[in-house]
C-alpha cells in the first residue's frame, strides 16, 4: 500500500514504526508525473518509483500470515483521500498495465483511458466499488505555429524547420565504439494538423544519408511509410495504421542484424529486411548509432513544430536494458537541445 504524501512516499505496514521499515527516500514534486510499478510473488514485493527499486520485502497483510493464497493479486487500486473529510484537487492516472509475469512480458490488462469520452464515469468499465472517477483532459491548448495542437503540461522536446535549407531535427548519436547490434527505440512524437511537410523517426548507423537509413519511418497527413518499403519498392511494407494530426502517436523500433520491427500505436509492422544501401555491403552498418527525430527537408519550412517526448534506447530488443532516455524535464523552458545531443541537432 504505496502512500504519496507532499513530495514524500511510505509504505503502509512498513513505516518507521513497523517491525520491517522500508525507507523510501525517492521525493517528487507535487504536480508532476510519477512513474510507479509493483513486482510480486509469494509474500515478496518490489515496488520501484521513478526507477528506483525498493524491495523485495515481505508484505504485511494480515490475511497473507494466514493463507499464502491470500497473495495472489486480484485488486488494483489508486485512491485519493479517506472516509474523513474531503479533497480540493483530482489524483490523476494514465497508463495502468497489468502483467501475469515479474519481468513484464505477459499483459494481461492495460488502459490509457484514450478510449472514453471526457468526463465518462470509469464505474462503468472498473469495479462496482469504483467511486468519483471520470475521464479528464489535463493537457493545455498550445499554439504550434500555425494550426493549434493539445500538448501534455510535462515538458517535451520541439523541433521547427525555419531554415529553407536544412531540416529541423533532434539527433542522438553513439560513439562508434556504442554501436548497438540489436535493441529499441521507443518514443512519442506529435505532428501538427495543417502541416504540408513531412516529418520522421528514423535509425542510422554512422551516415545520416536517406539511403542509408536503417529504418525511416515517414509522417505524413494522417498516414506513414517507411520509406525504402513503400508501394514501388521490392519489398513493400504496408503501414495501414492511421492517425489524427495534433494527436500523440506512440512509436517502437526494434532491430537485429539486417530486420527491422516497426510498433505504431501498438500496430506492429515486421521484421522486414533494412533497405540502407550501407547495409547490404556490410551487415555492421545496421548497428544502431544514431536516432532521428526530423521535421522537413532542405527545400521550403514547416509552419508547425514537431514534438518529441520520453525518448527511450534500449541494448535488447525486449526493452529490458535501458541505456539512453530523456523525457526533457530537466531542462529550462526554450533550451537549445544541441547543447546536450549531436552537434548536427538544429532548432530543437
Amino acid at each position: 500500500d504505496l502512500k504519496i504524501l507532499d513530495g514524500t512516499f511510505a509504505i503502509r505496514g512498513h513505516e518507521v514504526t513497523d517491525a520491517e521499515f522500508v525507507n523510501i527516500t525517492t521525493t517528487f514534486t507535487p504536480g508532476e508525473w510519477i512513474d510507479v510499478e509493483m513486482m510480486w510473488d509469494a509474500t515478496q514485493v518490489t515496488v520501484v518509483i521513478n526507477g528506483d527499486s525498493y524491495g523485495p520485502f515481505t508484505t504485511a497483510s494480515l490475511n497473507v500470515a494466514s493463507d499464502v493464497a491470500n497473495a495472489h493479486v486480484r485488486t488494483v487500486v489508486m485512491k485519493l483521500g479517506d472516509t474523513s473529510g474531503v479533497a480540493t484537487t483530482d489524483f490523476l492516472v494514465d497508463n495502468l498495465k497489468v502483467y501475469s509475469d515479474t519481468a513484464g512480458q505477459t499483459l494481461v490488462y492495460e488502459d490509457d483511458f484514450e478510449s472514453y469520452d471526457l468526463t465518462h464515469d470509469l464505474a462503468a468499465n472498473y469495479d462496482g466499488a469504483t467511486s468519483e472517477a471520470t475521464v479528464t483532459q489535463p493537457f493545455t491548448a498550445t499554439d504550434t505555429g500555425g494550426g493549434s495542437a493539445t500538448v501534455n503540461t510535462s515538458k517535451v522536446a520541439s523541433i521547427k524547420d525555419t531554415k529553407i535549407d536544412d531540416a529541423g531535427e533532434l539527433r542522438y548519436k553513439r560513439d562508434s565504439s556504442d554501436a548497438l547490434a540489436q535493441g529499441k527505440m521507443s518514443v512519442s512524437v506529435l505532428k501538427a494538423a495543417d502541416e504540408a511537410k513531412a516529418a520522421y523517426v528514423s535509425l542510422f548507423n554512422g551516415s545520416t544519408s536517406t539511403s542509408n537509413a536503417i529504418v525511416d519511418l515517414k509522417i505524413l497527413d494522417g498516414t506513414f511509410a517507411i520509406r525504402g518499403h513503400e508501394v514501388t519498392d521490392a519489398e513493400f511494407v504496408n503501414i495501414t495504421t492511421t492517425f489524427t494530426p495534433g494527436e500523440w502517436i506512440d512509436v517502437e523500433m526494434m532491430w537485429d542484424a539486417t530486420q527491422v520491427t516497426v510498433v505504431i500505436n501498438g500496430d506492429s509492422y515486421g521484421p522486414f529486411t533494412t533497405a540502407s544501401l550501407n547495409v547490404a555491403s556490410d551487415v555492421a552498418n545496421a548497428h544502431v548509432r544514431t536516432v532521428v527525430m526530423k521535421l522537413g527537408d532542405t527545400s521550403g519550412v514547416a509552419t508547425t513544430d514537431f514534438l518529441v517526448d520520453n525518448l527511450k534506447v534500449y541494448s535488447d530488443t525486449a526493452g529490458q536494458t535501458l541505456v539512453y532516455e530523456d523525457d526533457f524535464e530537466s531542462y529550462d523552458l526554450t533550451h537549445d537541445l544541441a547543447a546536450n545531443y549531436d552537434g548536427a541537432t538544429s532548432e530543437a
